[in-house]
């Protein structure tokens, strides 16, 4: 499962006439889940692309930053991995 949650934004400038640019904070989380017993190798390789997703992508205008994985366990009958990152990026408001 994959999600964005936005948390914060701050003025990134003033700007020059109509507009202004904001910076926008947002954590993502990639919460992988594998049946418990099937082996750890499973849950390792699928948290290992996710991985070298976010420490080797380049996208214009967006900021990757503080990744994490943390080995959460057994849960039920499943065993889980958490791999997290900051991202900002900038947007532009009319005013």
């Amino acid at each position: 499962m994959l999600g964005l949650a936005h948390s914060t934004g701050t003025f990134a400038s003033l700007g020059a006439g109509a507009s202004i640019q904001v910076r926008r904070v947002a954590i993502f989380a990639a919460q992988i889940f594998v049946r418990h017993n099937t082996g750890q190798a499973r849950v390792d390789t699928l948290a290992e692309i996710v991985l070298d997703f976010l420490e080797s992508a380049r996208l214009t205008g967006i900021r990757i930053s503080e990744i994490g994985l943390v080995e959460t366990g057994r849960v039920g009958q499943y065993f889980q991995v958490n791999v997290s990152a900051q991202i900002e990026y900038d947007s532009f408001r009319s005013v």
